[in-house]
């Protein structure tokens, strides 16, 4: 776990408070989208701008945001690296739970980061025998992108629906 480097934010009218919750999304999305890291030194100094310009032009300097950016910018790239490591594990527990729910095979499942695995285990779980007998589930259109959470969850409801149509 990281120790937060900066004073805390006591109130949701804090100036510093502000300005995490901006940089933190900041690095969110530059972490989802990558074409967006390239602005985002111009997005913390509009974020810092914006909080100096509503609490006042001392609540909170160029020190503060390099302060906060830093933290906040660790924070999401470990979080980004334990869904990494923690997606084949949920997903090997809901197949254990669910077999005939989930029936992704795991190639198209997104490969972890080189960062995210070790390299002794294996990065998914074999399918498992009631697996093995449930055809793939229907899609709409071929994938181009590896597929996330929200592609499996979309996947298990339709299967559901399926299941409950008959």
């Amino acid at each position: 776990m990281i120790a937060p480097t900066f004073k805390a934010a006591s109130t949701a009218d804090s100036p510093w408070a502000e300005l995490v919750r901006l940089c933190r999304q900041i690095c969110i999305d530059s972490e989802r989208d990558p074409e967006k890291r390239s602005n985002s030194g111009l997005l913390f100094s509009r974020a810092l701008s914006d909080v100096q310009s509503r609490f006042g032009a001392t609540s909170v300097g160029e020190a503060d945001l390099e302060k906060i950016i830093a933290t906040e910018a660790n924070r999401v790239a470990d979080a980004a690296v334990t869904a990494e490591l923690l997606l084949p594990k949920l997903v090997a527990a809901l197949r254990t739970q669910m077999p005939t729910v989930i029936s992704v095979p795991a190639a198209t499942m997104p490969a972890p980061s080189p960062a995210a695995t070790s390299g002794t285990t294996p990065q998914f779980p074999p399918p498992s025998p009631a697996e093995k007998g449930t055809p793939p589930p229907s899609r709409k259109s071929p994938r181009a992108a590896p597929m996330n959470v929200a592609d499996l969850i979309d996947g298990m409801l339709d299967q559901d629906k399926n299941e409950n149509r008959r």
